[in-house]
């Protein structure tokens, strides 16, 4: 995440942080791009925030497909867990 991302500007003044929303919308980004399917064509079950991410943090994302037709999505920082994710996946795109 650069650190010029424009909402570390407001969240919070001398303490920045990446907000959370910000980073749910850059992993169902990658998701959508990993997988082909439209942004607003997945629905997310629930969510899980580990620990902040500064300015400058370097994340990893990763995917796995479920038994139930879903996809659990973890982002990490080094070796810490930042954001765990279950998301429903697109008709189409679903496991027969």
């Amino acid at each position: 995440i650069p650190d010029n991302h424009p909402s570390f500007l407001g969240h919070f003044p001398n303490a920045p942080i990446l907000p959370g929303v910000v980073i749910l919308d850059k992993a169902i980004n990658l998701l959508s791009r990993a997988l082909a399917q439209p942004y607003a064509s997945f629905v997310i079950k629930n969510a899980k925030f580990f620990r902040p991410l500064l300015p400058a943090s370097e994340v990893v994302f990763s995917f796995q497909f479920n038994q139930n037709n879903q996809v659990n999505i973890s982002l990490h920082e080094g070796e810490y867990l930042v954001l765990k994710c279950l998301v429903a996946l697109p008709v189409e795109h679903q496991l027969s």
